[in-house]
């Protein structure tokens, strides 16, 4: 019976504890939100679905800007994934092959009722950090265990608390951030421009509850900050040469 350990090794330790809290909860008859009171959860597979609004130029206007805020957020989130794990591996990724597969796969699920995705930082870091994935096959296993928990098991993932879910994505946050980079020996290496861009894309985020302002803020910043500070060096060093001729 060797194997039973290395095999409870192998398993991530989130999985381990959904599971254990899970049946914990529905066992002692705690009252806690669940999955399933967020929405409903049929199960099966999905089927083409029947276009319910006139394809012409209003719907466009009336969706078109919820659309490209969507699409601009899942890209950018789906490429800091890509970059993130280029750094957990130490392996290049091909962003463009990325932005294209999400794209396309976005595209055909709409002709199921299905909506907008992308790559998710939290999964991914579960996947790559205690899951120990390091080739396509972890990304073809974690696609076809999510496929058969939203069909053939929905009943028993609508049971898993909310509470649970949010513990495991403290832990993923913890993880996924760089703590180093907030250190004062760290900050004092760094351009003054990075630093600024980074309190200002998270000050943007946290006050408004939207990733996509944030991210457009700190594109702005990015784009305006190292100017002004071209500006200021540049009318410093017009200011001292007279000096220094003098």
């Amino acid at each position: 019976m060797l194997w039973v350990p290395r095999f409870i090794k192998s398993v991530p330790a989130p999985l381990i504890a959904i599971v254990l809290l899970t049946l914990f909860t529905a066992t002692t008859g705690q009252l806690l939100p669940t999955v399933g009171d967020e929405g409903a959860m049929s199960g099966g597979l999905p089927g083409l679905t029947q276009l319910l609004v006139p394809l012409n130029l209003q719907t466009l206007t009336i969706i078109w800007p919820c659309a490209l805020s969507i699409a601009f957020v899942g890209l950018m989130e789906s490429l800091l994934t890509a970059k993130l794990v280029d750094n957990l591996t130490v392996t290049p990724s091909n962003k463009n092959r990325e932005s294209a597969g999400l794209g396309f796969a976005n595209i055909l699920a709409g002709f199921y009722g299905g909506i907008a995705g992308c790559a998710m930082i939290g999964q991914t870091i579960v996947n790559v950090e205690m899951g120990k994935g390091r080739s396509r096959v972890s990304t073809i296993a974690a696609g076809l265990v999510l496929l058969l928990l939203v069909t053939a098991l929905s009943d028993v993932m609508a049971k898993i608390p909310m509470s649970v879910l949010a513990g495991i994505m403290v832990i993923v946050a913890v993880k996924t951030f760089s703590w180093h980079s907030i250190q004062p020996s760290t900050l004092t290496t760094l351009p003054v421009v990075e630093t600024l861009v980074m309190v200002i894309t998270v000050a943007a985020t946290v006050s408004t509850g939207n990733l996509a302002i944030g991210v457009v803020a700190g594109v702005v910043a990015m784009g305006l900050l190292p100017r002004v500070v071209k500006r200021k060096r540049r009318a410093t060093s017009e200011t001292a040469s007279p000096a220094q001729e003098k």
